[in-house]
């Protein structure tokens, strides 16, 4: 819980202290916690400014005056809301679809995939948390369990976590897809763990 009494207050102790504070610097930047702009006061997200910021930032750039991009890097929750969900397939048809996905990356350049992480009192947990009571049911998620419907796994915060936790898994211990496709370029995945799994397997020559 934040108390914006004491943000205030530590504001008003710095102007009065000996330092060389410039008030129009402080009052730049918003007294709170969150970002008013983009949450609420409970830390809950607004999504209609996201979507208006990210609207804002979505530049298309001629590829030809763009250059060649060195690598790729893939949010891993977008990820999972834009691979082909398979109706009636199992939870290893969606990975192979992003697999899939990853070959065609992998084909042109270095793949950094950073996959969702949890962290208690955040922010986002706030909006997560909101989300979770609209979910009426948990699923036990394995590689051979029948897909649920897609919102009702990532509207989940369980689900969704272990959905990453296959995910993970399948692509940094998956040694037939490491030969397949990092033989020319560089697969590196984040999970929960925030040190990330470099994978490539060196062609090798005779």
């Amino acid at each position: 819980m934040y108390d914006l009494n004491v943000i205030y207050s530590r504001n008003i102790a710095l102007f009065s202290s000996n330092r060389n504070v410039d008030v129009k610097d402080v009052f730049a930047y918003e007294l709170a916690p969150v970002q008013n702009a983009m949450f609420t006061e409970d830390g809950m997200r607004i999504c209609k400014a996201k979507s208006t910021l990210k609207k804002s930032l979505q530049v298309e750039v001629s590829r030809r005056n763009a250059g060649d991009a060195d690598v790729t890097v893939i949010d891993g929750s977008a990820l999972l809301w834009t691979i082909h969900w398979p109706a009636d397939g199992t939870v290893a048809d969606f990975i192979d679809n992003v697999k899939t996905q990853l070959i065609s990356y992998l084909s042109e350049r270095d793949v950094y995939l950073i996959l969702d992480r949890y962290h208690d009192y955040s922010i986002k947990s706030v909006t997560r948390d909101v989300r979770e009571t609209v979910v009426s049911r948990k699923h036990h998620l394995l590689l051979l369990t029948k897909l649920p419907a897609q919102k009702v796994v990532l509207s989940s915060i369980e689900s969704k976590k272990q959905l990453n936790l296959l995910l993970f898994k399948e692509l940094t211990e998956d040694r037939l897809f490491h030969l397949r496709v990092t033989n020319k370029h560089k697969l590196v995945v984040t999970g929960e763990d925030s040190c990330p799994i470099e994978i490539r397997i060196e062609e090798r020559r005779s």
